[in-house]
């Protein structure tokens, strides 16, 4: 509706200007019948509602079925579909390398426990480790980790059964990797095991030595559905609108939020430290 229409001619330079009229003046044909436009909200439906974040950061339109309770555009938003499709915006997850002074640790203390003949606890679930190498890779390598992540709460095992595709896309951050990706996997849980596909964009940023970031934004569904649900989710992901303003001020909010955080951690972790040599 508020594009144009460009027409544009041209002749050999020896046509006659008969030629010419013939060309800048045809005779107009009747209107072809007009087509309705396949835009966002025609593929979402016209049961489709509009999802207010909270705390005033954006909003986004979900088709009938699906459902989100997100807190803000600045947090990771999931939305639930009614036959397990899910989309997913900055799913956000901190990776430790192999060789960081984390991982050591838990090495060392580990080694410590394992001489001094005490149970090993299991290795945590929340504690991703691999190399920063590129999204395709990292994928490879946390997922054994997520699926084990998902089965400790509940969920199904996940199994990356193949990559259908990929495609290297730049990044917003200096110093990053990025790519969008198509993928086959497989969940199991109860002993009943469904086929599902991903589309997703993976966002790798390495802010400080020993730790990176991974950022995840897509969807994923049943396989047998997921050719029919595919440009549905994606409507839902294009229709994200923001308030830039007030997401400046929320991520900023947060981030105070968590430097405090990190602080009280500290001092708490220093009192326990004292009261541990007091008390030996």
């Amino acid at each position: 509706p508020a594009g144009a229409t460009i027409a544009v001619v041209y002749s050999r330079t020896d046509a006659t200007r008969a030629d010419w009229d013939k060309l800048t003046n045809p005779t107009i044909p009747p209107p072809a019948p007009k087509k309705t436009v396949s835009g966002p909200m025609n593929l979402l439906g016209a049961e489709a509602t509009k999802y207010v974040f909270p705390d005033g950061t954006g909003s986004i339109n979900l088709a009938a079925g699906y459902r989100t309770q997100a807190p803000s555009a600045a947090t990771p938003v999931f939305i639930k579909g009614p036959e397990g499709q899910t989309v997913v915006i900055n799913n956000t997850f901190v990776v430790s390398t192999p060789d960081s002074q984390a991982v050591q640790q838990v090495a060392r203390n580990r080694e410590m426990m394992k001489r001094l003949g005490g149970n090993l606890p299991p290795p945590s679930d929340n504690m991703f480790v691999a190399p920063f190498s590129d999204p395709q890779q990292a994928l490879k390598d946390l997922n054994p980790q997520l699926s084990r992540l998902s089965q400790s709460q509940g969920g199904p095992a996940l199994h990356l059964d193949r990559i259908i595709s990929y495609e290297d896309v730049d990044s917003p951050i200096p110093g990053g990797k990025a790519g969008f990706i198509s993928v086959a996997s497989t969940r199991e849980l109860n002993g009943v095991t469904t086929n599902y596909r991903a589309a997703q964009t993976l966002q790798m940023s390495m802010p400080g030595p020993g730790t990176w970031v991974l950022v995840v934004t897509g969807f994923n569904g049943p396989e047998a559905s997921f050719d029919e649900d595919a440009p549905v989710m994606a409507a839902m992901l294009n229709s994200l609108v923001t308030n830039d303003e007030v997401m400046q001020q929320r991520l900023q909010l947060m981030n105070r939020q968590t430097m405090q955080q990190i602080h009280d951690r500290g001092e708490a972790a220093a009192a326990a430290l004292k009261a541990s040599y007091e008390l030996f």
